[in-house]
């Protein structure tokens, strides 16, 4: 059995997408922040869940990000991490080419794209689980995300 202690530190803090800070006060922070010296806390796995669904949307509308390749650079950029493994990565998780234009309005490919990122954020599931999160915790953070507040 897993332990608290043993989780990866983005599923410990409700931050699935291990968002750090950077002055946004998103919905559903954690009272206390000073838990983690670089990752937001979350009350909630949906709360970290929207985050990482409305940062993603606003990659897309904001900054025209319409690829695999240019949504994950932007999350991750190369400067600091194997941009191009972790686009790979992703991209083969959604059974696409890094290169696919995707549009995440449509629901299945948004939940597919943060269902990989939580993956590979955290690391290898424990024996016997198949997701970190339950299909209706992710959409539960899914909807949230279409909400108009950060």
């Amino acid at each position: 059995m897993t332990t608290v202690m043993t989780l990866p530190r983005g599923i410990r803090l409700n931050n699935p997408g291990c968002l750090e800070r950077i002055g946004i006060d998103w919905r559903g922070l954690a009272p206390d922040q000073s838990v983690d010296p670089r990752l937001v806390a979350f009350t909630g796995p949906e709360w970290g869940i929207r985050a990482l669904a409305r940062t993603l949307l606003g990659y897309q509308h904001q900054e025209a990000r319409h690829t695999i390749a240019g949504l994950v650079s932007r999350f991750r950029p190369p400067e600091v991490h194997d941009t191009s493994g972790y686009c790979r990565w992703v991209a083969t998780s959604l059974d696409r080419e890094a290169t696919d234009r995707i549009s995440l309005d449509e629901p299945a490919t948004l939940m597919g794209i943060v269902q990989a990122i939580i993956r590979r954020e955290n690391g290898p599931l424990p024996s016997g689980r198949p997701l970190w999160y339950p299909h209706e915790t992710v959409a539960r953070g899914l909807k949230l995300a279409f909400s108009n507040r950060a």
